[in-house]
């Protein structure tokens, strides 16, 4: 038998080895999602990071994301998945913010990449303390970060591979010699995983079997040290529950674990979609290296596999066990690292002989990292909407539709860099001198800065238009603190395209929410969702496309049309329209003129409104502190006396008192649009909102506010009884 190597030495092959993957991951990136589930977890992170909210109602509140959530107390949308994933995702996020041309989810989505090639670093350094020699340990690491489906999930956002990097380093804590130090460090590990993935807490006591002891009080202080953090995150997340949804045990899903255990099992096992074994080779291995792994090491072989057994049987009970329309088994991915160190004989054996030990062990790494190339090059994923779940993806003929990374699509300096890493880190495992190991990470890290900039300009999976630069350009030019962007695509416009390109958006620092222009009982409650978004934003801008002002298909804009003051619209480009609307703010001053327009109808009262400024007591007509300068909020309520023979206009204008200049001046259909003259109706009232824009300076000692209505196309007035071509609201001082 070989000899073990240093543990120091070790150190630096499996430092090197990590290297290795880390680069590969980066060769091999995308930074696009393959999944509703990472858009979910990431929209937490987003907003996590930027506005401090722990919600996800950035996304659209229908259909597929309705399965991802539920609505909290609050009335805000909460993901269904771990708070501990979003919060280490909110972390890449806040990075990437400070690398100039990085993407927020292209670059957090290498978090998964680094927590794999971590995960490979601890299980190498796991058999090396089992007393296996370096290369033996260092082809486990190899073997599971490239030749099995791990390479695949460390593209993706999702929580799997986090949890597999807590389990492999509380299982690297345990073996051998447990202490009450490591026991503790153990419970922190288990700790994370818990809150990264609630559900793992039900497997925290199998990976107390690693802790036994025949003396009971070290058993008990163990245990104890093991059991506090799981405890105090468990209370932290029952706490939270609390808070969103008045439920301690309500963590967002409509599901539970009571789905066909053979079923289950059979998918997991030997089907072609979803076997474990199909998608990581390498595991086979365990069927003539578990037993000598059990004569070495005795009972913690058994623990071992007793642990992944109950994992296996845990997820073959989930009514989803396969995962969604994903690549392999998804769900029991964080118990590989532990079944592949049961295989380690075999790959000390393969090393040691040259039967057939060493040529089924090359063939399971040849054929292992040949299974994961499909998925690895290529998103076939969107495949599965034709053809079902669970449809082996692996047997799909690839197409360059389907290529998913992000230097074959533009960037391609970035494989170059990439590969050159790679290379760097290669030489640094055959000859793991410290400073080249040292000297490859430094290099490594340093043009990570650079890649994280291509892969953000790459926009591999976020497909922009010109419009959405100019809302984000709009809006740093005009946006004040406490707005709110609403996305309002309809269903057919590639809503999830619009989403995701605004999510992965450094420069999208107003909060956004997404709103499918679809009318109630089509897919969203869309005006309580309009009412609860006036409530918590000052001003909403309303992104839309293919619809013009009035449009009766743009139903969330009439919503907030008849219940927020309108400040107007503008054309983008691509048929996209950004509108402005205005909770109400304080209101100021009123009145009932009664005046009738012409033979249309009559002005029976309006109201202004302002921030800061308050009315007399007793008197609303005259306000007091009222601001020349800044946004009015004139409110008009009409009633329609017979319909216009054409369409008018209303125009509200504040007028210098002495000169009858025009400071500030309104022209727009009624109601934004929505309310034609020529359909207004007798006995019908007419309630229009609009928002006035003051000079910022100069204003003068006093003004007139005024209002009526015209035809655009004579701009001809309607007259009043007594000749005049307008109403006056008011005048102030």
């Amino acid at each position: 038998m070989t000899a073990p190597t240093s543990p120091s030495t070790l150190k630096l092959q499996a430092t090197a080895a990590a290297l290795l993957l880390f680069a590969v991951y980066w060769l091999t990136a995308s930074g696009a999602f393959r999944s509703i589930d990472e858009q979910a977890v990431f929209a937490v992170s987003r907003n996590l990071a930027y506005h401090g909210r722990v919600d996800e109602s950035a996304l659209f509140w229908a259909s597929p994301y309705d399965e991802q959530a539920r609505v909290g107390l609050d009335g805000e949308l909460y993901s269904k998945y771990g708070i501990g994933h979003s919060l280490l995702v909110a972390g890449a996020v806040a990075l990437a913010r400070l690398i100039p041309g990085a993407g927020l989810a292209s670059s957090a989505m290498l978090l998964n990449s680094l927590a794999t090639a971590l995960t490979a670093w601890f299980l190498i350094l796991a058999a090396g303390r089992l007393g296996y020699s370096a290369r033996a340990s260092v082809s486990l690491g190899l073997l599971y970060g490239l030749a099995t489906y791990a390479w695949v999930y460390a593209k993706t956002m999702f929580s799997e591979p986090l949890v597999a990097l807590c389990w492999t380093i509380l299982v690297w804590l345990l073996i051998p010699g447990v202490t009450a130090r490591r026991a503790l460090l153990a419970g922190v590990a288990m700790a994370a995983a818990v809150a990264i993935r609630p559900a793992s807490i039900v497997l925290a006591p199998f990976f107390a079997l690693l802790l036994w002891d025949r003396r009971p009080a070290e058993l008990l202080r163990r245990l104890v040290g093991y059991g506090l953090p799981i405890a105090v995150v468990a209370l932290a997340l029952l706490a939270f529950n609390w808070q969103r949804f008045g439920d301690p045990l309500q963590f967002g899903y409509s599901e539970t674990f009571d789905g066909s255990l053979l079923a289950g099992l059979a998918g997991f096992l030997w089907s072609a979609d979803r076997s474990i074994f199909l998608f990581a080779p390498p595991l086979l291995a365990i069927f003539w290296g578990f037993l000598p792994f059990v004569r070495r090491h005795g009972a913690l072989g058994w623990r071992l596999l007793a642990i992944a057994a109950f994992t296996i049987v845990l997820y073959a009970l989930w009514p989803v066990f396969w995962g969604g329309p994903v690549w392999g088994p998804r769900y029991v991915l964080p118990v590989l690292p532990l079944l592949l160190l049961l295989t380690i004989p075999a790959v000390e054996r393969a090393w040691q002989g040259r039967g057939w030990p060493r040529w089924a062990m090359l063939l399971l790494a040849v054929l292992g990292v040949a299974i994961q190339l499909p998925g690895v090059l290529w998103n076939s994923l969107p495949e599965t909407q034709a053809l079902g779940q669970r449809y082996p993806l692996w047997t799909l003929r690839p197409q360059a539709a389907w290529l998913d990374m992000a230097w074959l699509r533009g960037q391609p300096q970035g494989a170059l860099l990439a590969a050159a890493g790679a290379l760097l880190a290669l030489i640094a495992l055959l000859r793991p001198r410290r400073w080249l190991v040292a000297s490859a990470g430094a290099a490594l890290a340093l043009a990570s800065l650079l890649l994280l900039g291509w892969l953000g300009q790459s926009q591999l999976g976020c497909v922009g238009r010109p419009a959405y630069a100019a809302t984000l350009a709009r809006l740093e030019e005009a946006g004040r603190p406490g707005d709110a962007l609403v996305l309002n695509p309809a269903p057919y416009q590639q809503p999830l395209d619009q989403l995701v390109w605004f999510l992965n958006a450094a420069g999208a620092k107003t909060p956004f929410f997404g709103l499918y222009r679809a009318p109630d009982g089509q897919g969203q409650p869309s005006s309580g969702r309009v009412e609860r978004l006036l409530q918590t934003h000052p001003r909403l801008w309303l992104l839309t496309e293919g619809v013009g002002p009035g449009d009766p298909a743009s139903v969330n804009e009439r919503e907030l049309a008849a219940r927020a003051f309108f400040a107007g619209t503008e054309w983008l480009e691509d048929g996209f329209r950004l509108s402005r609307f205005a909770a109400p703010l304080p209101l100021v001053a009123s009145g009932n003129p009664g005046v009738v327009l012409g033979d249309v109808a009559a002005l029976e009262s309006w109201e202004l409104r302002q921030a800061g400024a308050g009315p007399h007591a007793g008197d609303a007509s005259a306000p007091s502190g009222l601001s020349m300068t800044g946004e009015w909020q004139v409110m008009l309520r009409w009633r329609p006396v017979q319909p216009s023979a054409a369409p008018l206009h209303t125009f509200v204008q504040v007028l210098d008192a002495q000169s009858g200049a025009a400071l500030a001046t309104w022209d727009s259909a009624p109601q934004a649009g929505f309310a034609p003259t020529t359909a207004w109706q007798p006995g019908q009232v007419v309630e229009e909102r609009l928002v006035l824009a003051l000079p910022g300076d100069g204003a003068p000692p006093a003004v007139r506010l005024i209002a009526g209505l015209y035809d655009p196309a004579t701009g001809q007035r309607l007259a009043t009884a007594d000749g005049a071509d307008f109403v006056t609201l008011g005048q102030w001082p």
